[in-house]
């Protein structure tokens, strides 16, 4: 396991595991804007170089998925393997349709932000899309260092039931969640 921040009271709060290796992040891929695949190569390179290893994939359980199983990350790993894939990302259905009910601006008017010519009538006919969420990302070593593109073009998707894609990503959510939470201890 690795784990990697610009936070040295993040760093030092983690007791000490023979299995976490945690190393400093430089503060250009520690902003709020980062992205993440830089973060990522970061972390493998200086692992490979610290242990003369190299890496062929990397898990990320990304910290704003909490409600996350065991069972998630150990099918997602054997879907990742089986597949030979560069990228398995969790998802779940979306809410929202580009096809049917997301208007982007072209110029002056609106129109949908997906299939513009296909005349589509009804929500059930519109392609099937998906959210990505943060329960579990599998990128191959490959994918990182050549293709370096978050969706690479050998990707595949693991849906997760929706009540475990909760994420803290803003104060509202920790409220939200707080609030579950909250309720399940009662009962």
């Amino acid at each position: 396991v690795i784990l990697t921040s610009d936070s040295d009271k993040i760093l030092k709060s983690v007791k000490k595991n023979k299995n976490l290796f945690k190393i400093k992040r430089p503060a250009k891929l520690a902003k709020d804007n980062s992205p993440m695949l830089p973060v990522i190569k970061h972390a493998l390179l200086f692992y490979e170089k610290k242990f003369d290893e190299k890496i062929s994939s990397i898990v990320i359980p990304d910290p704003t998925s909490i409600f996350r199983l065991k069972k998630d990350i150990v099918k997602a790993i054997k879907i990742f393997k089986k597949k030979k894939l560069d990228l398995l990302v969790s998802t779940h259905e979306a809410e929202y349709n580009p096809y049917y009910s997301i208007l982007e601006k072209y110029g002056k008017l609106y129109s949908l932000s997906k299939g513009l010519n296909l005349n589509i009538g009804s929500r059930q006919a519109a392609k099937k899309v998906y959210n990505v969420n943060t329960v579990v990302w599998i990128y191959s070593r490959r994918a990182i260092m050549k293709e370096f593109r978050r969706i690479p073009k050998k990707t595949s998707i693991m849906n997760i039931p929706l009540d475990r894609t909760l994420e803290i990503n803003t104060k509202k959510d920790l409220i939200e969640i707080k609030k579950i939470l909250k309720n399940e201890q009662k009962i």
